[in-house]
């Protein structure tokens, strides 16, 4: 029998940890926190979805138990799914934290789509590696989430997907991952190099926007989530708007913003939502915030702003059919530059319009054998390089505090090398030891006080 205390309240059967970002376009997503919360209680997913979660779900076909189908299916716990919902109640009951549903896109059910979310999980190496060095928790942002969004705007980067070293696609979260590190072979996925851009690019700009705009409605509280109207309801108001301001019809709006008239009719009627995509392009247009546009506080002031070229490239068209001989062509001519960083498959694929590197590969594996030795061959020795130039550094950190009269401890070396750290990683350890095997230092007793003399 349960008892209750008066003035004594509840325990909660795991810890409260705060939401990382939380009213900030920066907020972590769902998924994340579940990682994060396991890795602090020293579980993996898989034992807290089996053991902890799956037993309180009352639609037992939402999640399944175990390995990559919960994976496979995770991002949906993101995004505004009956699964989100559910997860989202065991969470607060377990945690007592009361602000989950903001992670997630469940107080924006009549907004979005259920199709606005990626189904992989992307990242920015930069930001990684910087909260490593600064020793911040490592996360994935509910923004990163969005299909739309592939720039990191505070570093000018692309965001990546599949793992540097293995190549290997990394889900919104799995039975034994953790945050910051590839799901397959462990290596930390701030080491990745990504592809950098100025700020007169129009990639750049279009996400900057998209950036901004996303970021304000995610980072609403639970009352102000509320506020917003029904994407179905404000669809019928905003065209006829843009069609009473602009004098234009349905059919030339359509053709400035690069989607099916069509649709005009089936947003009209209800019948559909504007995917986030369509919907983007006619706020960009005209000169409208997506808050203000759900709040119906816009004021629309022809002529339309012209859509940035990014959106015509060839890039954003779907490329998936390639006959034989065209694709070997051009897997050949890629196989043949002779470039500083050669791409690896999963790059190539989602050049050519495909989601999965696989698909290339079974049609073409010799090809693609070599794009992946050329490429796993280039991060070798990237990595290799950059280990031989890391031990560098330590070896003269170390003979520096030695003539300092301060002895070289892991924490004295990290903040020498401001990488407080560094020495997480059992790799530059070894090497600590090998140099003093070779300077003939001793090495001293373990000391949790930061640095102390030699004396």
């Amino acid at each position: 029998m349960e008892r209750n205390y008066q003035g004594i309240k509840k325990r909660s059967a795991f810890f409260n940890i705060p939401a990382i970002g939380v009213y900030t376009k920066d907020i972590e997503c769902l998924t994340s926190y579940i990682s994060r919360l396991c890795e602090l209680h020293n579980i993996t997913v898989g034992v807290f979805v089996e053991k902890v979660i799956f037993p309180q779900t009352p639609k037992q076909k939402l999640l399944s138990k175990t390995g990559n189908h919960f994976g496979k299916k995770s991002a949906a716990l993101n995004n505004s799914h009956a699964s989100a919902k559910e997860i989202v109640r065991i969470i607060k009951i377990l945690t007592g934290n009361k602000i989950v549903n903001l992670l997630t896109l469940v107080d924006y059910n009549s907004v979005f789509s259920k199709f606005e979310l990626d189904g992989v999980k992307k990242w920015c190496p930069r930001c990684l590696e910087d909260w490593e060095k600064s020793r911040e928790p490592l996360y994935s942002k509910l923004l990163w989430c969005f299909k739309e969004v592939k720039v990191c705007i505070e570093h000018r980067c692309m965001l990546l997907s599949s793992c540097f070293k293995c190549d290997t696609l990394q889900l919104p979260i799995h039975a034994k991952g953790r945050e910051g590190y590839c799901q397959k072979c462990q290596v930390f996925l701030g080491e990745g190099a990504a592809n950098s851009l100025t700020k007169e690019d129009d990639c750049f700009l279009w996400n900057e926007w998209l950036v901004k705009n996303i970021g304000e409605l995610i980072s609403l509280d639970t009352m102000e989530r509320k506020v917003i109207k029904n994407n179905k309801d404000s669809i019928h108001t905003f065209l006829n708007e843009i069609k009473e301001r602009t004098g234009l019809t349905k059919n030339l709006i359509a053709k400035e913003g690069k989607f099916d008239p069509g649709n005009f009719c089936y947003w009209q009627r209800g019948e559909t939502k504007p995917s986030l995509l369509s919907l983007s392009r006619l706020c960009y247009m005209t000169n409208t915030s997506l808050l203000d546009y759900f709040t119906e506080q816009y004021l629309l002031k022809p002529p339309l702003k012209r859509l940035p070229k990014y959106l015509e490239s060839p890039k954003n068209v779907n490329k998936s059919k390639y006959k034989d001989e065209e694709l070997k062509k051009i897997l050949k001519i890629i196989i043949a530059e002779n470039v500083s960083e050669p791409p690896s498959l999963s790059q190539v694929a989602r050049s050519l319009g495909y989601k999965k590197p696989e698909t290339i590969k079974l049609r073409f594996p010799q090809e693609c054998d070599i794009i992946i030795d050329r490429y796993q061959s280039h991060r070798a020795k990237a990595t290799k390089e950059k280990r031989i130039n890391i031990k560098n550094d330590i070896r003269r950190t170390i003979l520096e505090l030695i003539d300092q009269n301060i002895y070289p401890s892991y924490t004295s070396v990290g903040e020498s090398l401001k990488n407080p750290s560094l020495f997480r990683n059992n790799i530059y350890k070894e090497m600590v030891k090998e140099i003093f095997n070779e300077l003939n230092i001793i090495p001293r007793p373990r000391y949790y006080g930061g640095s102390r003399s030699m004396n």
